[in-house]
């Protein structure tokens, strides 16, 4: 993708605005074009596995640039205000050893074993739905990993992959409660699903299990290697992504806001991903005040700029061993009574697909 076409297809996508009009104020703004994405093409790379290389855009710089830019001329957004997708992935349904070992190894934190998650998956999902409303419903992210043929890879997706079997009679109870709560059903990627062509065999399978066609997902661990490897998923009738965010820090990954074209190919679109529980409470090591008070630091500028952005609670959050949901629930009360909104897949469908 040159600058001329990134910025180009970012105008088109978020504004009212004819192809004429965007030619003239890209072709009048090259260096900023140029500018711009040299920013995107610097921050959107990652050290592997969802980790920042180290600085990160704080604020979605390069949205607001071209947001300054386009308002410039007049154009008006094809939608005002933000837009939350509330996203969960469901990486556990009952607490193994191998997950209590990773967190206990990796955040010096203890998980305790037995009984499953099914109860947290509810609390969690009724908190996400209060928030919606009749404007949207959760995505839930479902993994359903083929292993590698690398013995090497096979021990890294055996320490980093789901391990649950989505054909068992407690995924069943996951399904049922998943329909109860009106939920749509993305895929999640396995780690190694889109370098090794796993992925559609991923997603053909999940579906044939829940029963729907699947078309929004977000890779496992945000495992993206490389941005433009995106298309595979595109391959596999995927039209719209949620991988691109941090797991090591609340920022704006390329320094956007969704939507946007990650790709030349303009197949599929990224709906960026902001926060995290994972990444507030163990890689950060926050507090529920210190968590709260940085979320909406994040998110007031977000209210007025507007856009598409993802944050994801995941199933054991509700647990007594993590008990995050306060957070999630406080935090969505607020971003309430700032006047966002929920994400409504067929909404951004009939507008952007």
């Amino acid at each position: 993708m040159s600058a001329e076409e990134f910025l180009k297809n970012h105008i088109l996508l978020k504004y009212n605005c004819d192809l004429a009009q965007v030619d003239e104020l890209a072709n009048s703004n090259i260096e900023l074009g140029e500018s711009l994405f040299d920013m995107f093409n610097t921050d959107i790379k990652s050290k592997g596995l969802g980790y920042s290389l180290g600085k990160s855009f704080e604020v979605p710089m390069v949205e607001q640039k071209i947001d300054e830019l386009c308002q410039s001329v007049g154009l008006k957004k094809k939608i005002e205000g933000l837009r939350v997708m509330l996203s969960h992935d469901i990486d556990y349904i009952y607490p193994t050893k191998r997950m209590v070992l990773k967190r206990l190894v990796g955040y010096r934190k203890f998980s305790q074993i037995g009984g499953d998650y099914l109860d947290s998956i509810s609390n969690i999902l009724e908190i996400s739905n209060d928030f919606c409303g009749d404007d949207g419903n959760p995505v839930v992210f479902i993994p359903n990993p083929v292993r590698s043929d690398s013995l090497k890879q096979r021990l890294r997706e055996y320490f980093i992959d789901p391990s649950y079997d989505i054909r068992s009679e407690l995924f069943g109870k996951v399904i049922k409660i998943l329909k109860e709560s009106n939920s749509t059903i993305g895929s999640h990627g396995s780690l190694n699903s889109i370098v090794e062509n796993k992925f559609q065999k991923e997603k053909s399978d999940l579906e044939t299990i829940v029963n729907c066609n699947i078309v929004i997902n977000r890779q496992h661990w945000l495992n993206v290697p490389d941005v433009n490897d995106l298309d595979v998923l595109a391959d596999a009738g995927i039209q719209i992504d949620s991988s691109l965010g941090w797991n090591d820090r609340v920022a704006f990954r390329g320094g956007m806001l969704g939507p946007y074209f990650p790709t030349k190919s303009r197949r599929i679109q990224e709906i960026p991903l902001v926060a995290m529980d994972g990444t507030l409470f163990d890689e950060l090591s926050l507090s529920h005040s210190q968590a709260l008070k940085l979320l909406k630091k994040k998110f007031r500028p977000l209210i007025s700029m507007g856009g598409v952005v993802s944050v994801d609670w995941h199933d054991r959050a509700a647990s007594p061993s993590y008990r995050w949901e306060r957070t999630y629930q406080e935090f969505l009360t607020w971003l309430k009574c700032e006047g966002a909104v929920s994400f409504d897949l067929n909404d951004f469908r009939d507008r952007y697909l």
